[in-house]
């Protein structure tokens, strides 16, 4: 893997990173817009925040763990993140599927129940892509360290959802209408990474 290939990668991550940020910042605008009330806006709303971090943690355990080494083997890094973008996706759907219902009452700090089955779930499915995504004769072990901060934050997220929802739901007016605001200056941020190297004609290498 070519230096010039490498940075195309890392640019293209910031791209599509903004993309994101820029989605999640209209739902937030959007959500404080409509006074917090529709319900499918609400489970959007959280859906796609836990999605994006459980996301955003995946891509850098990769980054720290083993891109580096799949870097030195030649491994086409495309085939990496495809397996990525698809444990994204499934992570998505399934937090849509099982989201804890918005408390009307302040609720428990931790849903033990929740906390348990993600910590569980994301477990077995993390082991299995870290054995895949790891070069061969790298040891279980190897995998659990990559797998490791995509359990504690989709288990921590899903335990303590009740709480946080709650939380969102009850901060100041316009507060969560600012945090939208400032996730799309930093999506237009990360979106004008690439086009502005180019028009500067930086170099890649």
């Amino acid at each position: 893997m070519t230096a010039t290939a490498s940075n195309w990668q890392v640019l293209s991550l910031f791209t599509l990173t903004g993309f994101f940020l820029g989605m999640l910042g209209a739902l937030y605008l959007a959500y404080d817009f409509f006074n917090r009330q529709p319900k499918i806006l609400h489970r959007c709303v959280f859906v796609f925040s836990y999605g994006f971090l459980f996301t955003s943690v995946l891509v850098a355990s990769c980054l720290f763990f083993i891109a580096h080494q799949r870097f030195a083997t030649g491994y086409p890094l495309m085939l990496i993140w495809r397996l990525i973008a698809t444990f994204g996706f499934v992570g998505f759907f399934m937090q849509f599927l099982t989201l804890s219902p918005f408390p009307q009452t302040y609720p428990p700090i931790v849903d033990w129940l929740k906390l348990v089955y993600w910590v569980v779930l994301t477990s077995i499915g993390l082991v299995w892509l870290g054995t895949i995504l790891l070069p061969q004769g790298s040891s279980l072990i190897e995998a659990v360290i990559f797998a490791l901060p995509g359990i504690l934050i989709m288990g921590l997220l899903n335990g303590f959802s009740p709480v946080i929802q709650w939380w969102i739901f009850h901060l100041p007016e316009k507060r969560v209408a600012a945090i939208g605001t400032l996730l799309i200056f930093c999506a237009f941020a990360l979106a004008v990474v690439s086009p502005l190297l180019s028009l500067l004609g930086i170099p890649l290498r």
